[in-house]
């Protein structure tokens, strides 16, 4: 053995010449290809979003992210009759959306409050005799919690209502505005607009 560690390869005395040449030779193409191999670079993993998977986060160093399955939306969305009836099944719906993404019970409650003021009242005057439908839009990003109705009763704005003086006792305030008031303080922003023949009402609270 030579000082690099390889076998140093010589013909024995008892062989003939060509066979010490062929033995050479076969040696020197099994280093060659040894030595390609060892050369020959891996190839490079893939990016840790495409390893991760549904693996958790285990430390602060690495990010793995769950991969988003392919159908997921962010928006959930309900369609329902403009009566009082449904109300239940409304609330229903805004509640296991919220209980989905472990929304504190005090949130889920101001929601459910807003939501049973705003539905009521297009059930119980957007389409005065007549029926109709409502459509309930609700999504979260970045921890915001967005409701939207729509419905295609009677233009009307909520908001444009002043608010009612609070100061003042139950029987020297206004009849009515009272339900729309409390929907304002307890959602972080709410608004009105009138589109392709719907009445569009939006109410956003963080988490």
């Amino acid at each position: 053995m030579n000082e690099t560690g390889a076998k140093a390869f010589r013909a024995p005395d008892s062989l003939p010449t060509h066979m010490a040449e062929e033995e050479r030779s076969e040696t020197q193409r099994n280093n060659r290809s040894g030595e390609a191999a060892k050369a020959e670079p891996k190839a490079p993993l893939p990016p840790v979003d495409a390893r991760a998977g549904e693996a958790l986060q285990v430390d602060d160093r690495t990010m793995l992210r769950p991969e988003r399955k392919e159908g997921d939306s962010k928006m959930k969305t309900l369609t329902v009759a403009a009566k009082n009836e449904k109300l239940e099944e409304v609330t229903a719906f805004v509640d296991a959306f919220l209980e989905e993404r472990d929304w504190p019970m005090r949130s889920q409650m101001q929601m459910d409050l807003c939501v049973e003021e705003v539905f009521v009242n297009i059930a119980s005057y957007a389409y005065g005799d007549g029926a109709g439908d409502v459509e309930i839009r609700i999504e979260e990003e970045d921890g915001e919690v967005t409701v939207v109705f729509l419905d295609s009763g009677t233009p009307y704005d909520p908001l444009a209502k002043a608010d009612p003086d609070t100061t003042l006792s139950a029987q020297e305030r206004q009849i009515g505005g009272l339900g729309i008031f409390l929907v304002k303080k307890n959602m972080d922003a709410v608004s009105y607009r009138r589109e392709d023949g719907k009445n569009i009402f939006t109410m956003t609270k963080k988490r």
